[in-house]
């Protein structure tokens, strides 16, 4: 036994060689870092029980250094610390920038930078995902993530509600509960989205409508009436019981 500890004991290099299966896939400095985490009480086990906890510790230190070098290049891309920290800083979901027919690739892979805790597949998974899917330039450009926000939140009432900003102070401010990242698809936000369109186009936007309508000739108005009744039975009741009926 005391062989065994004075060969185990004898240094990083020893370490590296006579656990090299353990620690294959690690730097010269991760095995550095492994060998630094090895408790003491290891030395004293016999070798196959030593080997064990070398795997162990290993297989730790390679999940959390994947983690790491996931989080690392986020942050080093977009300077925020996750894609939750950079919907609270564009005040924007980011799912609503990322290419339609591969949401659900980008949903899990910044999933796994979110959690403090993902396992080994996630991570793997999101640093190839990201690598080969890079969406940088376009969370870096202020005019496609400000379309993306038109698209996702505003939808048709985006000739109302001009003021991104106004929107989203609004939204910020009566969906406290709702974090930016939640936003797209939240069954709570589009009904204050609608709202404050309504309050809004009761001003401004009413009066350029109205002036519209002013300067079009009748055929094109006609054509927008018919449309208007298709769907709303207001007007449709308003028009049937007009007097003037021919």
């Amino acid at each position: 036994m005391k062989t065994l500890q004075i060969f185990l004991k004898s240094g990083k290099a020893e370490f590296a060689k006579s656990c090299a299966f353990q620690l294959q896939g690690l730097s010269e400095q991760e095995i550095g870092d492994v060998y630094k985490n090895m408790p003491n009480d290891c030395f004293v086990m016999n070798k196959q029980d030593y080997l064990m906890k070398v795997q162990q510790i290993s297989d730790e230190y390679k999940s959390n250094l994947a983690k790491l070098q996931l989080c690392k290049l986020w942050e080093d891309k977009t300077g925020t610390e996750h894609p939750y920290a950079w919907s609270i800083a564009h005040i924007t979901p980011i799912l609503a920038c990322v290419p339609p027919q591969k949401w659900n690739g980008y949903k899990r892979a910044f999933g796994a930078i979110n959690r403090k805790s993902s396992d080994d597949a996630e991570v793997k998974f999101a640093l190839e995902f990201l690598t080969s899917n890079p969406i940088w330039e376009d969370i870096a450009d202020k005019k496609k993530i400000d379309a993306a926000f038109i698209s996702a939140i505003l939808r048709n009432l985006k000739s109302v509600l001009t003021d991104l900003n106004e929107v989203r102070e609004y939204l910020v401010k009566h969906a406290p509960s709702i974090a930016p990242y939640d936003w797209s698809g939240h069954s709570e936000i589009f009904p204050l989205i609608k709202e404050l369109a309504e309050n809004k186009y009761s001003k401004e936007p009413y009066e350029r409508v109205l002036r519209r309508i002013d300067s079009m000739d009748g055929e094109k108005l006609k054509n927008y009436l018919k449309r208007l009744v298709k769907g709303n039975i207001v007007v449709g009741i308003e028009i049937l019981e007009d007097d003037a009926e021919v």
